[in-house]
């Protein structure tokens, strides 16, 4: 049992409707295929629509083409500001640098008086701490003569 027998069994009186149909469709098949090709080459090219299946035609394709180049001449521009704040952003920080080796370099000048102040005034402290160790261990006068005599023998120790 095929389509036609089918069709004409559940709708009574289309048979002679339907082969009547296929032998107009089977005689001119090729102007509908012309014509159809016609219709879709004139959608194609003059349609600024997507109707018919989302198929993209021409007059739409241009329509997108343009809308990209304006976006393209958007994202262009800022990627030229883009470009210039990272230049101005580099030599900014350029400078920062500068200046943080400017004072990276004065911090270690200061570090290094620093550290030779330290020297000097621990070999003060040990000579100042010797002094005291022996001036300490003299034998310590009982009388005010000998207080006396005990100051007159230092008197060429002094320095100050």
């Amino acid at each position: 049992m095929g389509i036609f027998s089918f069709v004409t069994n559940f709708i009574p009186g289309v048979g002679p409707f339907i082969s009547t149909g296929l032998s107009f469709v089977g005689k001119y098949w090729k102007e509908f295929a012309v014509g159809a090709m016609i219709g879709i080459i004139a959608y194609q090219n003059f349609s600024a629509t997507r109707f018919l299946l989302g198929a993209p035609t021409i007059p739409h394709l241009q329509q997108v083409v343009a809308q990209d180049q304006v976006q393209i001449k958007t994202l262009t521009g800022q990627v030229k500001q883009a470009g210039d704040a990272n230049a101005s952003l580099t030599n900014d920080i350029k400078a920062v640098n500068a200046d943080v080796a400017k004072w990276k370099a004065i911090s270690d000048q200061l570090q290094a008086q620093n550290d030779a102040l330290q020297g000097k005034l621990n070999a003060i402290q040990v000579q100042t701490q010797t002094k005291i160790n022996n001036i300490s261990k003299l034998p310590t006068p009982t009388t005010c003569e000998g207080s006396m005599d005990l100051l007159r023998k230092q008197i060429p120790n002094l320095t100050w």
